[in-house]
Parts: C-alpha cells; structure tokens; sequence
C-alpha cells in the first residue's frame, strides 16, 4: 500500500498521464454514469460558454 509523503505526484501533474478517454472518465464520465447525470448542462445567464462567449443575461438581445 503506498500511503501520502512529501515527494508525492500533484493531482495537476498525475491526471495529464492518462490518455484524454481516460481522464474524461476519471473526471467525468464514471459520476455521470453513476448518477444517471445529464452529459451536458445548460450554461447559466452570464457564465462563459465553451468557446470563450458569454451566455447573455435574461431578456437582453445579442445583436
């Protein structure tokens, strides 16, 4: 059994070893199958979507 010491590997460092299918289940996928979880959720208003643009606030037009 291999208990935490101080010349441990960091989260960041250890999940970025895993091919990316990996990592998405691991992060991901494993609790959304687990709990019947949606794939995806609606962004809420104001909270940057994927590609870097914000959602607009409720009843405001985007030209």
């Amino acid at each position: 059994m291999d208990y935490p010491h101080w010349s441990y590997d960091s989260p960041a460092y250890a999940i970025n070893r895993f091919l990316p299918d990996q990592r998405e289940r691991i992060m991901r996928g494993n609790a959304t199958a687990l709990y019947g979880l949606p794939a995806t959720v609606k962004a809420l208003p104001g909270e940057p979507l994927r590609d870097g643009v914000v959602d607009a606030e409720p009843g405001v037009e985007s030209s």
